[in-house]
């Protein structure tokens, strides 16, 4: 009996071990799947190579203080829809400043949050953002075009795909360059070449201070027929203290302009024509395109649109100049409460003027 038993005994071990050595792999892989990790980088760290070991699901913290990261490309790594990468601060009332730039290659369900980027790299955006599906920046600053001469702090490219379903919300974008170019120093370049299934929302931000560009650019190039971007919506903003404060330039398609509070505009049509406006469609072939409840004032029109591409619906026009708390500043707040209804201060319905 006892022999029995140790066999048995011998028997039942041989088949759990068995069982355990198919099962393995497997159970590796659903770990692989479910399990993420929360790592922090701190000033002096490697910003590139913490970005490059981040996998779906994980976070990254950044530290408070001055990250001197130079102008990087990490190859990033794919986060999904309900595993995101998540890059953030560390500490919510202290933001970290990453000084240099970086360009940033599908980054497919990644966020960024919290962040405050000092562009520093010779002629390049403190932010760019190539291709990517579903990604995010949020809640974060960006300057420093003005020093670099970059044709802009923030661009949105579509070289590596164009973009599908991205946000950039809630973020301040100030003082582009000004340069010796005409009229091209931006805040935000949108360049995508676009397509059917391109899309992506521009909402909530505060962007001033572009006195030889625009506050936000859908368009790329200068010839005529240059492609653009499609399926982009510019919600929500509140843009001043620039030439005009939306430009649509040559084939933009079905792009939506609503809610904005867009004002203070310099920059005029040509040395005879001294008009300003603050929404500009220059040379839009593309179709499907429409500006519509966006409040405008210290313009001389609030729409240009010489060859007629836009639908222009209700409630754009040029307003009376509300008196603007903390003007030039990522805190700017109109105090009439007309204007209230529209851009960073919208309440969500716009009045039938």
């Amino acid at each position: 009996m006892v022999v029995a038993w140790r066999l048995s005994s011998v028997v039942v071990a041989l088949a759990v071990a068995l069982v355990c050595s198919v099962l393995t792999p497997d159970a590796a892989r659903a770990e692989a799947t479910t399990t993420s990790k929360t790592v922090v980088v701190r000033p002096g760290e490697n910003m590139k190579a913490a970005l490059e070991g981040l996998r779906a699901g994980d976070t990254l913290l950044v530290a408070p203080g001055r990250h001197s990261i130079g102008y990087i490309r990490p190859r990033l790594a794919p986060g999904t829809a309900s595993r995101p990468v998540t890059v953030k601060a560390q500490v919510w009332s202290a933001p970290p400043t990453l000084v240099g730039g970086l360009l940033l290659t599908s980054p497919d369900h990644w966020t960024f949050h919290r962040l405050r980027v000092e562009g520093t790299a010779a002629r390049a955006p403190g932010l760019m953002v190539d291709g990517g599906v579903g990604w995010r920046v949020s809640a974060s600053e960006f300057w420093g075009a003005r020093g670099s001469d970059a044709y802009a702090n923030v661009a949105i490219a579509g070289g590596n795909g164009y973009p599908r379903g991205f946000l950039f919300t809630e973020n301040c974008v100030h003082d582009a360059a000004r340069s010796q170019r005409v009229k091209t120093d931006h805040n935000i370049y949108v360049k995508i070449h676009g397509g059917p299934r391109s899309s992506g929302t521009i909402s909530r931000n505060v962007i001033f201070g572009h006195p030889n560009g625009a506050g936000i650019k859908l368009g790329d190039g200068g010839q005529p027929g240059a492609p653009g971007p499609w399926g982009v919506v510019v919600l929500n903003n509140t843009i001043l203290d620039g030439g005009r404060q939306v430009l649509m330039s040559h084939d933009v398609r079905d792009n939506a302009v609503r809610g904005n509070l867009l004002g203070l505009s310099v920059e005029p049509f040509t040395p005879q024509d001294r008009r300003t406006t603050g929404i500009y469609a220059l040379m839009v072939g593309g179709t499907g395109n429409v500006v519509e409840n966006n409040y405008v004032f210290s313009a001389d029109m609030a729409v240009r649109d010489p060859f007629g591409k836009v639908r222009v619906g209700q409630d754009t026009a040029v307003r009376p100049a509300p008196a603007l708390a903390k003007r030039s500043t990522c805190s700017v707040t109109p105090t009439s409460w007309q204007a209230r209804y529209y851009g960073t201060t919208s309440r969500g319905t716009y009045l039938d003027w």
